[in-house]
């Protein structure tokens, strides 16, 4: 499983975008997390969920905008079958404790 937060000027371009295509095709489960408020802090235009889909080309990417339905998201996905658990940005996932979830999946298995 991968999760990928958009977060910094370029990664959140919609110029650079198309550089994402196909980055996590060979994850089971995709996730890519994003906020609008860094958006609009950085300036940039509005990401919709079917233009991520599209540059990322990858009709099965799960996209939320909001830290609680990511962390949600996470927390509900039977994890049993998974034995990486891929967490990547250059931002802080807006203060999600990734070390808490990581640890509450570890007991789950």
């Amino acid at each position: 499983m991968a999760v990928l937060e958009l977060h910094t000027f370029s990664s959140l371009n919609p110029q650079f975008l198309p550089q994402y295509k196909n980055a996590l095709r060979d994850a089971d489960i995709k996730i890519v997390y994003y906020s609008p408020h860094t958006l609009a802090i950085k300036k940039l235009p509005d990401l919709s969920p079917e233009l991520l889909t599209y540059f990322f080309d990858d009709p099965g990417l799960v996209i939320t905008t909001s830290v609680d339905d990511l962390e949600k998201s996470i927390r509900e996905i039977e994890l049993k079958q998974f034995t990486i658990l891929l967490w990547m940005s250059s931002g802080r996932f807006d203060g999600l404790d990734i070390s808490e979830i990581s640890e509450c999946i570890d007991r789950k298995t």
